[in-house]
């Protein structure tokens, strides 16, 4: 089963009440906060550095906002 992910809406932004901790490079997660699949690129103190799946810039990522990617997601969506 998928997990469902925050909505997050002005005004009413919560982190998910269980957040994903990933452990290594190159491991898929999804950045609730700013509604986008990454790819863990490093950790710095507090900060965590994601990747587009395909390629592009990295973006910082608050790690209290990931979670689990779905399982199986829209071929659409694998595109972004």
């Amino acid at each position: 089963m998928a997990p469902v992910y925050p909505i997050v809406r002005p005004g009413d932004a919560r982190p998910p009440i269980e957040p994903y901790e990933p452990r290594n490079v190159g491991e898929l997660v999804f950045d609730a906060l700013n509604d986008r699949h990454g790819v863990l690129m490093d950790r710095m103190g507090g900060t965590i550095y994601l990747r587009p799946e395909r390629g592009g810039a990295e973006w910082e990522a608050d790690p209290r906002w990931l979670v689990r990617p779905a399982a199986v997601r829209p071929v659409e969506e694998a595109a972004k």
